[in-house]
């Protein structure tokens, strides 16, 4: 059997049997097509499944490894092959997955940058800045949502025109990671920009998605990142290389933390499944940090400091409901 339509199978089962996300669906099939290819380049002009196996996949595994990336990048290359084997084992296709027997470095935390306030404000105004009008206000309610919501690129993209509620000022994400829904709340500042964008928006529309770039073409993954680049331009950061959509998400969880939120409530918001994915988004503040000095001290004044100091988890939750009603 030739490698490819075995690969093509796996897909197909992760697909439709599986139901990943969009996402997880283009990873494995850019990384299984990458093996795909090495092989032919590698001696094997023909790939047939019995060329997976754990000596080309060591030899692949020493090829990626020599490539200079990061561990956690290393995990993206030979996960789905290894979970790729374990789908030909559970199959009967082989008895053993020969990836199963590659060890793989330890996997080193995702280097995360959140985009400062700052620049998130100098985005927002620069905006203004474009000259279409049409586009300008697009692309502000597409910034609302990113910023003030923390969604995901493949979820904005799939948000319909029902899925906007501004009265009730919630945003109703169907797609989500897992295939799971969530209600995620708006502040005053999307649903300004939203009722903005949805005054404009093309009544003859071809689709019912929320945001389109004319009448017959919707908004694409491709689409939100070019926004964010634009709009980067204009306000002359586009040398700031860490801002991205999702950066934008990263700074959203964390402005949600400092200003009160559970990590419970943030988890929810950001639609994770697990709480260790969301304590990724936990920070100290080092000023903050630094002002918890006197706490330290046996001085009689820092402790009358401390007597007149509110109480934290009153006041983040003070802070909270500031910034989210």
């Amino acid at each position: 059997m030739k490698l490819l339509e075995s690969i093509e199978d796996y897909l197909r089962f992760l697909q439709f049997e599986q139901g990943v996300s969009k996402t997880t669906y283009k990873s494995y099939h850019a990384y299984l097509f990458h093996f795909h290819k090495w092989l032919i380049e590698n001696g094997y002009p023909s790939p047939e499944l019995k060329d997976y196996n754990t000596t080309t996949l060591r030899r692949y595994f020493y090829y990626v490894s020599g490539k200079g990336l990061r561990p956690r990048s290393i995990y993206g290359y030979m996960v789905p092959l290894r979970s790729y084997g374990a789908f030909l084992v559970e199959h009967g296709v082989l008895t053993e997955n020969p990836a199963s027997s590659i060890k793989l470095p330890k996997k080193d935390a995702a280097i995360r940058r959140e985009t400062s306030e700052e620049e998130i404000l100098a985005m927002w105004n620069a905006v203004t800045k474009q000259r279409n009008q049409y586009r300008a206000v697009m692309q502000k309610a597409v910034l609302a949502v990113l910023i003030y919501t923390g969604l995901r690129r493949a979820e904005v993209c799939d948000l319909k025109l029902t899925d906007a509620d501004l009265a009730d000022g919630w945003l109703l994400v169907r797609s989500g990671k897992g295939s799971k829904s969530r209600k995620v709340p708006l502040c005053t500042e999307a649903i300004d920009a939203l009722a903005m964008w949805l005054g404009i928006r093309p009544a003859d529309c071809q689709h019912d998605y929320l945001f389109s770039v004319d009448r017959s073409r919707r908004l694409y993954y491709t689409g939100i990142r070019s926004i964010v680049e634009e709009v980067k331009h204009l306000a002359g950061l586009a040398d700031k290389t860490h801002i991205c959509p999702h950066s934008l998400r990263h700074s959203c969880a964390s402005r949600l933390m400092r200003n009160g939120a559970s990590l419970h409530e943030v988890m929810t918001w950001l639609g994770h499944t697990q709480i260790s994915t969301t304590q990724r988004y936990l920070h100290t503040n080092e000023m903050e940090l630094k002002s918890t000095a006197s706490f330290a001290s046996l001085a009689p004044q820092a402790k009358e400091n401390n007597a007149t100091r509110p109480p934290q988890g009153e006041e983040r939750q003070a802070r909270y409901r500031r910034v989210t009603r």
